[in-house]
């Protein structure tokens, strides 16, 4: 299997486009909640385009776009926070203490 990866440090204007678009269009129909075969899966990857849209509203210089081609139809795609230390500021001064834990900061979508 064959892995092109791409990073770039813009964001993915014309793809976020689209997913904005596409989640549109899914909502308007999720919302008439018309049984169907491909319901549960729809609205999943609604739900991941979603929260691949939130994150994509705070891309700045910590940010980087990435993405790779598996084989010769699927692209996955994420947003990588490199640094999360400017978001955590406001939140962490507000806070008497605060609990770490090793997670990840990035979204990712698999188109």
């Amino acid at each position: 299997m064959t892995r092109d990866a791409l990073v770039e440090y813009e964001p993915p204007n014309d793809l976020i486009k689209a997913i904005r678009d596409f989640s549109q269009k899914a909502e308007d129909w999720l919302v008439l909640n018309q049984p169907a075969e491909f319901r549960q899966e729809l609205l999943e990857f609604y739900f991941l385009c979603s929260n691949y849209l939130r994150t994509a509203e705070y891309f700045d210089t910590n940010y980087v776009s990435y993405f790779e081609r598996k084989g010769q139809s699927d692209l996955k795609t994420k947003l990588f926070c490199l640094d999360p230390a400017p978001m955590l500021a406001v939140p962490l001064n507000r806070s008497r203490s605060t609990v770490f834990s090793r997670q990840r900061c990035f979204r990712s979508i698999t188109l």
